[in-house]
Order: structure tokens, then sequence, then C-alpha cells
């Protein structure tokens, strides 16, 4: 759907190249751009590496081209804008003022492409005392307090395993550049989309964060519970664990049938969910006593059996051998240019009409270099005398 659409990608790590390249799984036609001299950090972030290149950087970079650029020369900065000129979108992930200082700020790139969609990351926001301030995932874990609802009430405040953050930012960007996209379409404006990763991680925990601007209270850690429902909690069984989700009464009924405890749908401490979170402890020292009896492929039989929302907790090499997940196809296996096959996570939103495809593997840095800047009019000379000179 997006097949008509020129995406240029200055952007490292994860939020901004996550973001181009969910546009790329949609047909655009998307270059990343690094500089000569540095590399986009994500090739250096590991283990592991498949040969020479990190997983890390090949997990957001397929669908694209990759060619190097130098913007702190005159003639980098000229072949950019002639690039500008026939693009749609534009991604940067620079401090903002490193942004004014290369010159390619919103202002800039729309003197050259009145209609062009700037999609701008920032770390904390684009003005304010943090505005030059560097930030990553887990400076951002911790300033948006989601570690401190996260773990053990016990615990210390407790590092998430994945980059959320980043992951949010560059899934609130991709629909910040669709929407501008769209609203283009109709009116032919342009315009700018600012993404801040702090803020993306604030919205990210929605309900936790309305907990607190409902209270002024930090909403407390439940750690294996569900702080909204109960049980929603992960039991041991005989050999492993068991995750269960008892969320309305309907459900509750269910679990006591499939456990037969029928008894306890009667017993007043646990007549609605109030009560049972009241009285979670009790409960859940009741229910783990039942469920340490059988296995867990025995509870989850008997859980579906009843239709009671359960599941297992699985390793990743466990998650990809489901037969669901196979199904789904969650996983894309692309050839890559000195690695060979490698498998990377597919896209998760199927559309009917024009899904989702692979368009490439991800590039090695500068590997279409030439080939754009063919396109551009360059002649073989003309790029001879720019890598002498250390411009791309």
């Amino acid at each position: 759907m997006l097949e008509h659409i020129k995406v240029l990608d200055l952007s490292t790590l994860i939020a901004g190249p996550y973001c181009s390249m969910l546009l790329g799984e949609s047909g655009a036609k998307v270059i990343k751009i690094e500089p000569p001299k540095f590399d986009d950090p994500a090739r250096e972030m590991g283990p592991p590496f498949l040969k020479t290149e990190s997983s890390f950087y090949l997990s957001v970079n397929r669908n694209k081209r990759g060619m190097t650029l130098d913007l702190t020369k005159d003639e980098g900065r000229e072949i950019l804008f002639k690039l500008v000129a026939e693009a749609d979108v534009f991604v940067q992930n620079y401090r903002p003022d490193v942004v004014h200082h290369l010159g390619v700020d919103y202002d800039a790139t729309r003197r050259v492409k009145p209609d062009i969609i700037y999609c701008g990351f920032s770390a904390f926001g684009e003005e304010g005392p943090y505005r030059t301030k560097a930030g990553t995932d887990t400076v951002f874990q911790g300033m948006s307090g989601v570690m401190t609802v996260s773990g053990e009430p016990q615990d210390p405040p407790v590092r998430l395993g994945i980059a959320v953050a980043d992951m949010a930012a560059g899934l609130y960007a991709a629909y910040g550049v669709m929407s501008a996209l769209y609203h283009r379409e109709r009116t032919g404006q342009g315009q700018k989309v600012a993404v801040t990763l702090l803020d993306s991680l604030i919205a990210f925990q929605t309900p936790r964060v309305e907990e607190y601007l409902a209270t002024g209270e930090n909403p407390p850690r439940t750690g294996r519970s569900s702080p909204f429902a109960t049980p929603i909690y992960f039991f041991e069984t005989k050999d492993s664990y068991i995750n269960i989700s008892i969320f309305s009464q309907r459900f509750w009924t269910k679990l006591c049938k499939a456990l037969g405890v029928e008894h306890l749908t009667s017993d007043p401490k646990y007549a609605d969910n109030t009560k049972r979170t009241e009285n979670r402890d009790a409960l859940l020292r009741t229910l783990g006593d039942i469920f340490r009896q059988q296995t867990t492929d025995y509870w989850r039989a008997r859980l579906d059996q009843e239709d009671v929302p359960n599941g297992p907790i699985y390793t990743y090499k466990e998650m990809f051998a489901d037969p669901q997940v196979k199904l789904n196809q969650l996983a894309v296996e692309v050839q890559h240019p000195t690695i060979g096959p490698v498998k990377l996570v597919s896209s998760p939103v199927k559309f009917s009409a024009t899904p989702a495809r692979l368009q490439g593997p991800p590039p090695l840095k500068g590997q279409h270099t030439n080939e754009i800047l063919n396109e551009l009019g360059y002649g073989a000379e003309d790029i001879e005398r720019l890598r002498r000179e250390g411009v791309v």
C-alpha cells in the first residue's frame, strides 16, 4: 500500500529504524543513510553476531537500501537534499542541537520538499531542560516509572527484559507517519511528526499511569499477579508453570469447576473480583496447592476443556515450536549477502488486500551507495571523486 512512498532514514539503534522498517514492510522504498566514518551503533552491539553482523542491527533494518553520506560536508548535504526532493518521509533521531548544526531540521527539508512528512525522534523532547541530554531505554524505563511497578513488592526497581521504550516509540512513529501521509493525501499538506521516547513509554503504560492519576498514589507492585483482577497469576505445577487469567465472574466459575472447587464460588471471601483481590494471598495459596498436584500439560488440557484463559511460560525456543506460532508465521527467512539465510521476526499485522512483504535483507553499510548515486545522475568518475573526498 506504500509502494509509491520514498523514505529517507537517518536514524540509528532501534526506534527510528523500526519505524522505517515497518513502512518498508508495507512497500515503502527506504534508504538507510549512515556516515562513512561511523556505524549505526546497532552494528556493534552484541553478542550475538552472525559472522560480522549484529543480530541487534539485523532485527530492525530489513526492507532498506543502504548508503553512506557525510553530512558535515557541503556536498554531502547537497546530495541529501537531492534525495529529499524526491522523498515523501524523512526520519532522524539526532539530538536537537545536532539537527540544527547539520542543517537537517524540518524547515530545511520542507524548503526543498514542502509536502515532506518529517519524523523527528528525541530522547526527552526538543525543548526543555533535557533537550540535549543523552537517553537510552534503561534511562527511559527508570524515568517513566515502569521499573517501580514491575516485580515483587520487596524487589528493588526491575528493568524490563526488552527495549520497550524504543519499540513503543517506533510503533507510535509509524502510526504518526501513516496518519500524516493520509492527511497529505487528502489536503496536499506535509507536516512534522515529533516522537519522544520518554513520552512514548509513559503513554505505553496508560492503564497503570491512570491508577496514579486517579488516586495520587504510585501503583503497587503485584509481582506475578495482575493489579486489576484476581486470580491473574502463574502457578507452579508438578513439572513447570501454568498461567491463568481470571478477569470476569464467568471465568471464575469456570476455573472453580475445572479445579473441582465449586464451593469457592459461594465463599463470601471470593464473591467478586474486589473480594478476591482483598483476599488474594489466601486464595493463591489454596489454588497453588491444587496446581502443584498435576503437570502443566494436564492443566492446559483441563482448563481448555472448561474455556479458562491459560497458557504455558515459554522460552523463545519453545514459543517458536508452538503450533499456533508456526501457523501464524512469526518468523521470516531472508537471504543476506554475506551471512546467507537469516531468520527475522515477521510483521504481526496481516492485511487481506495489501499484505506486508519482504523487500530485502538488512543492508550492509553503504551497500547501495553507487546505485543510489547513479539514480541521482552521478557517473562513475563523480562517485570515485566523492569516495576520495570522503563524502560517501
